[in-house]
């Protein structure tokens, strides 16, 4: 039983295990939030565990608006604050609005991406989204929303 036990554990260690690469970087759109500005209307895909990043900058005292014009139950995201983990995750947006209060000014990064709930698996996704920055207290400098 021995000699069976140490066979095995020579053959697993001359196997040789190739480390399998990461994959390559998803390049993010950097979007230009204006407070209380337009909306800004995005569009685009994301790849199963491959999300698809927005980028904006955001001054203190904003909140983010997230508008889902069509409903997509496989659509989720995460809204992380320079590169920190998520401030938030949603999933399974009808159409509509949410509201995010940004705790500072910084850069921050929106990662839409799909993820089915019944399969549990990751899945592709197309989405089309509004985002707007709001200050409360100061004048709407947009007409056309």
């Amino acid at each position: 039983m021995n000699l069976a036990v140490a066979s095995l554990a020579t053959l697993l260690s001359a196997q040789t295990v190739a480390a399998v690469p990461p994959p390559p970087p998803i390049a993010s759109a950097t979007v230009g939030l204006t407070p209380n500005g337009c909306a800004v209307e995005r569009s685009g895909s994301a790849a199963p565990y491959a999300p698809a990043p927005l980028r904006f900058r955001a001054p203190a005292g904003t909140t983010l608006l997230l508008v889902l014009p069509e409903a997509n139950p496989n659509l989720t995201f995460d809204l992380k604050r320079g590169g920190q983990r998520p401030l938030i995750t949603g999933a399974g947006f009808g159409a509509g609005d949410v509201r995010i209060v940004l705790p500072a000014a910084d850069s921050y990064e929106l990662a839409v991406s799909g993820y089915d709930p019944f399969r549990r698996v990751a899945v592709p996704v197309t989405f089309r989204i509004k985002l707007t920055l709001e200050v409360y207290g100061s004048p709407r400098r947009c007409s056309t929303d």
